[in-house]
């Protein structure tokens, strides 16, 4: 009777270690896949973080373009007027030159009429 309770005892002891052997085995299987679900989690992170990257880099791509076509419209106004100034003082000069002929040749005609 003492032997049977012994093996019992000693099938009982077995029992529990391949539990326990059963147990660590599924712990590392679990922190295995916590493991996995983190570097997934990480990943997805970095690629997140990269695509923002990217969406920063061509937002201030284009804010850049948008202010050197804002510039370029600015410089190109300023010409044009330059040149539409630069027009009326030629016209007025001629325009000053002419009726100051027709002056002198008005003057003349007096002196000579």
């Amino acid at each position: 009777m003492k032997r049977r309770i012994e093996e019992a005892k000693r099938h009982i002891a077995a029992n529990q270690d391949q539990v326990a052997s059963k147990a660590a085995a599924n712990m590392s299987l679990a922190e295995r896949r916590m493991a996995d679900l983190q570097a997934r989690r990480a990943e997805e992170r970095r690629r997140r973080h990269e695509a923002d990257e990217e969406r920063v880099k061509k937002f201030k791509d284009t804010k850049a373009a948008f202010a050197q076509a804002h510039d370029d419209r600015i410089e190109a106004m300023r010409n044009e007027q330059k040149e539409r100034a630069e027009k009326m003082a030629q016209f007025e000069a001629e325009r000053d030159a002419f009726w100051e002929q027709r002056k002198e040749e008005g003057q003349k005609q007096l002196e000579h009429g």
